[in-house]
């Protein structure tokens, strides 16, 4: 008897079975032989990491501001960390690291808003943590007991009217610079017709209250021994 052999076709998923009903002289060929199809490919991790929680500063200094939080989780065992500030400077940390330095564009004086929020290995983003605002502090100023030259004049002051039919002012101008104080740790002070109005320390605008009729606007800078420039003056008229 001629030997004959049946194939069947292959389905995506099913077991393939291959039947052999064949016989020569030497008998049956093989045993069925059964195998089962490639598994599916695993689905997408779509879970995102927990929150940070407990977003706080450790050390606030002119140019830095350290912060730390509590660890996030994620079913992947694999995270990584991103910190972000209101003026969209973002720094990676990597996941064993629950805190970070911050350095990047900040100033004295200035106020930044700061949260974290994790992402894991397949590019899921946690929801973001609490968030912390803080104003960082002026320079410290070197004590220099012979220093005796003032700074600056401040130039091009600006008295602008709020235009709410009130007699407050903002006042604005040039900041000075000094041999020794740092311009962050500049203290002006603001007076109107020779009053003490306001002080700002190394920012280069306050609020004061006029008068009717002329108002002589003076700004002075003092360094930190107390050496004075001479005045910035400007001229405002408020009607009567």
């Amino acid at each position: 008897m001629s030997a004959w052999r049946q194939s069947l076709p292959c389905l995506a998923g099913s077991i393939v079975i291959l039947a052999a009903a064949c016989h020569d002289a030497t008998g049956p060929e093989p045993a069925l032989i059964a195998s089962d199809a490639p598994p599916l490919a695993a689905a997408k991790d779509r879970r995102p990491p927990t929150a940070p929680t407990n977003l706080r500063t450790t050390e606030i200094t002119s140019f830095s501001v350290s912060l730390a939080w509590g660890a996030s989780t994620d079913n992947s065992g694999s995270l990584s960390y991103r910190v972000r500030n209101n003026s969209g400077v973002e720094i990676a940390v990597p996941g064993t690291q629950t805190s970070a330095k911050f350095t990047i564009g900040l100033e004295p004086l200035e106020t930044h808003t700061f949260w974290v929020y994790a992402v894991d290995a397949a590019g899921n983003k946690s929801p973001i943590s609490n968030t912390v605002t803080v104003k960082l502090p002026s320079e410290t100023a070197p004590e220099d007991p012979n220093d005796v030259t003032p700074p600056t004049t401040p130039t091009n002051v600006i008295a602008d009217s709020y235009a709410d039919g009130s007699r407050e002012l903002q006042i604005t101008w040039n900041m000075s610079t000094d041999n020794v104080t740092p311009r962050s740790a500049i203290l002006y002070e603001v007076f109107v017709n020779g009053v003490h109005e306001n002080s700002s320390i190394g920012v280069p605008q306050t609020s004061v209250y006029g008068v009717a009729g002329d108002n002589v606007i003076t700004v002075i800078a003092i360094d930190a021994n107390g050496n004075r420039s001479a005045p910035g003056v400007v001229t405002l008229n408020i009607p009567f």
